[in-house]
């Protein structure tokens, strides 16, 4: 979570991984609501002062009239606890990107690529994917999926079924495949 205002300064910063419930299988029992209100009262942030707010969230995302989603890990969880508080309680304008594309936006934005007009930032993290802005522009292609490059390059295992390059390269993918060997 990172508040900033409108000089590109950042106010608050808070991060938790979520990666312990997800590989416990628990991710039905994460309060991410608690989290968040947490946050926003130990930091005393005056929600109304807030302008609106921007979600990260791993695969595909649709426009925000019509959120649909790919993501079959985290199986929406997450969202499915905050949209509705965010826009209901909060009453705040909600902007759902993929993770990929607004680390790319904040890479250009924070980092030393301001001046920079064509850029690609390569995640390996959850899944695979790349953030790609042209003319300094974002560009997310049709539907939104231009850098979901995760599932391409299907390699033929030798029981017949396929492993995506998501499958084979990413981090949870090199920890599940480590911890076999130990």
């Amino acid at each position: 979570v990172v508040v900033s205002n409108l000089k590109k300064e950042w106010i608050h910063e808070f991060s938790e991984s979520l990666d312990p419930y997800f590989e416990s299988g628990n991710q039905d029992h994460i309060d991410v609501l608690k989290l968040l209100k947490e946050f926003i009262k130990s930091n005393q942030i005056q929600m109304d002062k807030v302008m609106l707010v921007s979600v990260a969230y791993p695969g595909v995302v649709g426009h925000n009239d019509s959120l649909y989603l790919t993501n079959l890990e985290f199986r929406e969880v997450l969202l499915q606890q905050l949209v509705p508080y965010i826009k209901k309680e909060l009453n705040k304008e909600l902007i759902i990107k993929n993770d990929v594309n607004l680390a790319t936006i904040g890479v250009k934005a924070y980092g030393d690529f301001d001046h920079v007009e064509n850029l690609y930032l390569l995640s390996a993290d959850v899944g695979v994917g790349v953030g790609i802005i042209i003319n300094h522009q974002l560009y997310e292609g049709d539907r939104n999926a231009a850098g979901e490059v995760g599932f391409v390059l299907p390699i033929q295992q030798t029981d017949g079924g396929y492993s995506t390059l998501e499958d084979r390269v990413c981090l949870h993918a090199l920890a599940k495949s480590y911890s076999k060997l130990i």
